[in-house]
């Protein structure tokens, strides 16, 4: 079978297309034909060293849409579903993952936006829920805003009943989709106002912050979220797409009540596999609900290179997705 494979640490050169072994699932598992595999910034700084410790070669890929397969671990009412979840190595053909991290999929939802949710709409659903655990009417800013866990954070905002939704993007032409999907207003946090757009921020609350920060950037924001967090309120990292982790000092926090969150969902998968499935279960309800999902752009395994390329530079909106059909 076709598996896009990090050959050694570093760039984009280092993606290759190669022909390996189907896996074969254990007594917990299931083997998937694999219809799309997404692109996520974890998989950016897995190809860099800086996020996983496999042995090389590996195959990257945190979650997937596929269609079940036969094999003597596979209960047959599963058989032949479509499916979406979690497992590592799923850039390939074929992929093996455990029964608790897949879920059914109705076959009446388009294929690529079932496939651009799993990762994404089960984080944005934890950060809001289980790690800033946000109130109607509290004020949030959210980083990254026009991409994939960004554009359901502001869906889900809006849901909710967030007093005040800002969508802090990079750029202007990226400030439309934000405010589309429900914004109240957008910042834009990098280039000539990255050293003043907290003060936007409080302007946009009449100089009180908001109540809970959602940074997938860390590194030197965090001395723009120390400015901008209300007291009481909860700054949640769950990225360092900068590259840099983000340092602040405890003396900025205790004194107003204010807290640094820190979450992964693939932690979670890996440490409380079981709460996986009904997390799950709600990103499908979601897709039924006509949450939008937006695709920035499908790719063959053989373009691996270029989609690693479009999404590290921060130009794209969306998800983008590897074809392997």
């Amino acid at each position: 079978m076709r598996a896009i494979q990090v050959s050694a640490f570093g760039s984009t050169d280092n993606l290759v297309v190669q022909d390996i072994s189907v896996p074969v699932p254990k007594a917990d598992e299931v083997l998937v034909k694999v219809e799309y595999a997404s692109l996520n910034f974890a998989d950016i700084m897995a190809r860099k060293g800086q996020y996983r410790t496999d042995s090389m070669p590996f195959v990257g890929g945190l979650d997937f849409t596929g269609i079940v397969q036969p094999s003597d671990s596979t209960p047959q009412e599963l058989v032949g579903k479509r499916v979406m979840g979690f497992a590592t190595a799923c850039q390939a053909d074929f992929v093996v993952a455990k029964q608790a991290l897949v879920a059914v999929v109705p076959t009446d939802l388009d294929v690529t936006r079932v496939a651009a949710s799993p990762l994404v709409a089960c984080t944005a659903i934890e950060l809001l829920e289980r790690a800033a655990k946000v109130l109607p009417g509290e004020k949030v800013a959210i980083y990254a805003a026009s991409g994939g866990v960004g554009q359901i954070l502001v869906q889900l905002s809006k849901r909710m009943g967030m007093g005040k939704i800002l969508a802090l993007v990079g750029s202007a032409s990226k400030a439309k989709r934000a405010e589309d999907l429900g914004a109240s207003a957008t910042v834009i946090y990098r280039g000539e106002n990255a050293h003043n757009y907290s003060e936007e921020v409080l302007g946009e609350t009449d100089g009180v912050g908001v109540d809970a920060i959602f940074n997938s950037i860390a590194g030197w924001t965090f001395d723009q979220d120390s400015r901008m967090l209300a007291p009481f309120g909860r700054s949640v990292v769950y990225g360092m797409a900068s590259g840099e982790p983000g340092i602040i000092p405890s003396n900025k926090l205790h004194p107003t009540s204010r807290s640094i969150i820190g979450y992964s969902f693939s932690n979670l998968r890996n440490q409380r596999p079981y709460e996986v499935k009904p997390i799950l279960k709600r990103a499908v309800d979601l897709l039924q609900q006509g949450i939008e999902f937006q695709i920035a752009e499908i790719f063959k395994p053989g373009d691996a290179p270029a989609a690693h390329a479009l999404l590290e530079s921060g130009g794209s909106q969306g998800k983008i997705l590897f074809d392997f059909n």
